[in-house]
């Protein structure tokens, strides 16, 4: 048998570029709940996608009662 630690609600979101041939934006968010249903983490995960449909990781950040913890792509 499993025991439930909790839920996780995944999304998604785009960002269109203004300019023909620049790079799309794609954000990645996840929330992470306990089995009280109380928010305990959040995780940003941002992609870059170039007009050849090559995504890469841009950047990404975690955040809890801890503190934050971000990520920058060189």
């Amino acid at each position: 048998m499993s025991v439930s630690l909790g839920t996780a609600q995944v999304g998604y979101s785009w960002l269109t570029p203004v300019d023909p041939g620049s790079h799309i934006g794609i954000v990645v968010t996840t929330k992470i709940y306990d089995t009280q249903n109380t928010l305990i983490e959040t995780d940003v995960t941002n992609y870059t996608m170039t007009t050849s449909n090559v995504v890469t990781l841009s950047g990404a950040s975690s955040q809890n009662q801890s503190g934050t913890l971000t990520i920058t792509v060189q």
